[in-house]
């Protein structure tokens, strides 16, 4: 079934877009780079033990990370910026912006296609996350308006990890080690 963004909880939401952002950068990176080019919630699968991508319909096959596109492809609401400029553009980027409106409405619960108005994306980051959260970082990062200042899916990946790991080991500096090797909260 396609990503239900208001059943998925609080706590799996982050291994969720974990696993989307590895399974992106898989398709991107290799032999093989493909920009899918209409990434959103409905073409994005879940089961209990996988996260997969559908509907490569829009998809470019390019011969290499540098190829840049001309052709406007997606669902309007996931398009990045430049898609409406009439010039080139990186289409691994649009990617990233439509992960940046995927990732958003994981956070804030809601189907920007089911949306009559709608705060802008960006204000609603501001307004309403933590200015520390690592998911304010990811999104003003992802729905950079500017491609080039865009996160690759490289450094989301890396974002993602460091977050989770830092987060590990503040909870590991919460137990104390004790004379029979046993772990307990401090």
């Amino acid at each position: 079934m396609a990503i239900e963004v208001l059943s998925v909880s609080d706590k799996n939401v982050n291994n969720l877009l974990f696993s989307l952002y590895a399974l992106v950068n898989r398709r991107r990176s290799g032999q093989r780079h493909v920009a899918h080019r209409d990434l959103k919630t409905d073409n994005i699968l879940i089961t209990e033990k996988k996260v997969l991508i559908a509907d490569f319909g829009f998809s470019d096959i390019l011969p290499n990370e540098d190829t840049m596109a001309t052709q406007r492809k997606g669902t309007v609401v996931y398009m990045s910026p430049e898609q409406f400029l009439k010039r080139p553009f990186d289409p691994f980027k649009c990617d990233m912006f439509a992960l940046g409106v995927v990732h958003w409405c994981m956070v804030f619960k809601v189907n920007v296609l089911n949306q009559d108005t709608m705060e802008p994306m960006m204000e609603t980051v501001r307004t309403k996350l933590s200015p520390t959260s690592i998911d304010r970082l990811i999104l003003t990062n992802l729905l950079e308006y500017q491609p080039e200042e865009r996160l690759s899916i490289f450094e989301l990946i890396f974002l993602m990890e460091e977050s989770c790991f830092s987060h590990r080991i503040a909870k590991l500096k919460a137990f104390k080690i004790h004379k029979d090797d046993t772990f307990l909260p401090s």
